[in-house]
């Protein structure tokens, strides 16, 4: 940064502070001190209906993307993870339908 950038940015954390309210840089280069978007709960942390992925320690869809799942993967994981908190038996039997579409998928011109 700048001469006199510094204490512009320390001076903005100084008020931000006093407010108790966190925020994040949306630009932040050369010249650049913008700490506009306030931060709030990260989106692993909230669900929209329910909280049968929230509970665990690791949700599906983190570790789906993290793991470069496929649709048929993710999904399968997603349904073995949920299903004592939420459709029991129907979620299993939508993570069978999906390791078969993925066999159908995949594997289909293997004898």
């Amino acid at each position: 940064m700048k001469d006199g950038q510094w204490e512009d940015f320390w001076n903005a954390m100084d008020a931000m502070n006093k407010h108790k309210k966190q925020y994040a840089p949306i630009a932040v280069g050369e010249g650049d001190i913008e700490l506009e978007r306030e931060l709030t709960k990260p989106a692993s942390a909230e669900q929209v209906g329910g909280d049968h992925y929230t509970r665990l320690a690791i949700q599906p869809a983190e570790y789906n993307q993290r793991n470069g799942l496929g649709f048929c993967e993710a999904s399968v994981v997603k349904y073995v993870s949920r299903h004592k908190h939420k459709n029991g038996r129907q979620d299993i039997e939508k993570a069978i339908h999906f390791l078969n579409l993925l066999l159908e998928i995949e594997y289909s011109t293997e004898s």
